[in-house]
């Protein structure tokens, strides 16, 4: 049995592939350059994960990052998951990672204007690199 083709069968010559990828590129004109900070938060005194809820907590750091910064909130359920502005958003990832992805830019000399990944609650923190949660397994991650 095989598995339904679409775009035109398959692929039988390097070129259909070449003009395949260019047929999807964007214009230079409309290129942009964004970046992108994923941290985990992890409780200081306990080095296990960040729950959702509570005074250490996902909620938390995104409720601060709200009332400090000015973000717009998003919600899912009655619940923030992430934040919005200027361009740019804060998502809950799996595993409770926040993420923050910024605005595209035009320049890659924009860049320095200082994007910068959440800062850090209360008694939490978030690895600067390398690091999953060395203490706390998947069982302690909130379902």
């Amino acid at each position: 049995m095989s598995i339904p083709q679409s775009g035109g069968g398959p692929i039988e010559r390097h070129e259909q592939l070449a003009e395949y990828l260019a047929d999807g590129c964007k214009p230079k004109e409309d290129w942009r350059i964004g970046t992108e900070h994923e941290k985990f938060g992890y409780c200081k005194d306990t080095l296990k994960p960040l729950p959702y809820e509570g005074t250490r907590s996902i909620q938390a750091v995104l409720e601060g990052l709200r009332d400090r910064f000015g973000w717009s909130p998003v919600l899912e359920g009655g619940h923030i998951i992430g934040l919005e502005k200027d361009g740019a958003n804060v998502s809950l990832e799996p595993g409770g990672a926040l993420e923050l992805s910024g605005a595209p830019l035009e320049d890659p000399s924009d860049l320095r204007r200082g994007e910068r990944p959440p800062p850090r609650g209360e008694g939490c923190g978030r690895p600067n690199r390398g690091w999953f949660h060395r203490v706390g397994g998947r069982t302690d991650l909130d379902p």
